[in-house]
């Protein structure tokens, strides 16, 4: 009876064990470890939630949700095979959680996509999508020069609060995606900056180039 009434608080604290790191690794993308799509709405969700306590009284900071494309990765995978375009994903994961990006929210969507969310003063945008961009062609994953086409869509702390979780997001990166097309369609290499419902409609204020 002892070795039962000791051996079942065990069992269970186990089976918790096991239950929490599942659901920790169905958030996580296998292959680079960063954030999937459901671990990304989790963590957005926590973001959420302490948005205006934590930075609501911060002058004008927005929230600005990012989608990074490798430009052209199909070739990449063509031409030095999937292994390589594998480890292509992997250095630039370690280069978009790396010191330069440090705070970040940094997550792959699926793909050669990624999504990087932060919070920073307005005109810090600019810089926040240009450091992606460059930190794609510098960091030469896995020794291939490599570009992206970078979308950023940004909105007051107080817009994307005061909106429901899921909704806010969803919006964010749907206009992030549309601005990052926009790049692709212009040739790659270069970002555009979207800030969603300016003036009654979607205005994209900034691009940069090679």
């Amino acid at each position: 009876m002892l070795v039962v009434v000791v051996l079942i608080p065990m069992v269970i604290q186990f089976g918790i064990a096991v239950v929490r790191l599942d659901a920790l690794a169905a958030q996580r993308d296998p292959l680079t470890g960063l954030l999937n799509r459901r671990g990304i709405y989790g963590e957005w969700q926590r973001l959420h939630g302490g948005l205006m306590r934590e930075h609501g009284l911060e002058g004008d900071r927005v929230v600005a949700a990012a989608i990074v494309d490798i430009d052209r990765f199909k070739s990449i995978n063509d031409q030095y095979g999937h292994g390589t375009g594998d480890r292509v994903l992997v250095d630039l994961a370690n280069a978009f959680v790396g010191e330069s990006m440090r705070g970040n929210t940094v997550g792959r969507s699926g793909g050669e996509e990624f999504i990087v969310v932060t919070i920073c003063p307005a005109h810090a945008v600019i810089d926040f999508a240009t450091r992606l961009r460059e930190a794609v062609t510098a960091s030469k994953p896995a020794g291939i020069a490599v570009t992206a086409s970078v979308g950023v869509a940004a909105q007051p702390v107080s817009s994307v609060a005061s909106a429901a979780s899921r909704e806010a997001i969803d919006v964010l990166t749907a206009c992030a995606d549309r601005a990052m097309y926009e790049a692709k369609r212009n040739g790659g290499n270069q970002s555009r900056i979207l800030h969603p419902g300016l003036d009654s409609g979607d205005h994209y204020v900034w691009q940069s180039g090679a």
